[in-house]
């Protein structure tokens, strides 16, 4: 995840506070894409985009804002398959955090070198591979 300060938000942010986070960050955006106070009267978790008049063209925007604050690659339609957001927290966080549990199962490459790998180069390179 990059050093964006969002993506440092949410990696300190411990598990259950996660989705109200960056629900919170979803709302203010609303916000300021529209030219309107936060006002949990007229934007919340709760609230539609497309009763909002999120149209594809403010959604793309919205979406590109989240993938350079979040550091990650998103659906081109997502805002309309989450289509509030609470429910598009929920997903980002589900997918970031497979993204992170994925990483962290990968092996290190700082394991201690057995010679396998020195081992299979030189078969490869015996028989021209």
């Amino acid at each position: 995840m990059p050093d964006s300060p969002l993506a440092s938000r949410f990696a300190q942010t411990p598990a259950p506070l996660r989705v109200p986070l960056l629900t919170d960050y979803i709302v203010g955006q609303l916000c300021e894409a529209l030219f309107i106070e936060n006002d949990a009267a007229v934007v919340h978790a709760h609230s539609r985009f497309a009763a909002l008049g999120i149209d594809s063209k403010r959604a793309l925007a919205l979406k590109e804002d989240l993938e350079e604050a979040l550091g990650q690659m998103l659906s081109v339609t997502l805002l309309f398959d989450y289509p509030t957001p609470e429910r598009l927290a929920t997903h980002l966080v589900d997918t970031m955090s497979a993204t992170t549990d994925a990483k962290e199962s990968e092996p290190t490459r700082d394991a201690p070198d057995d010679g396998f790998e020195s081992r299979l180069r030189d078969t490869f390179n015996k028989y021209g591979v």
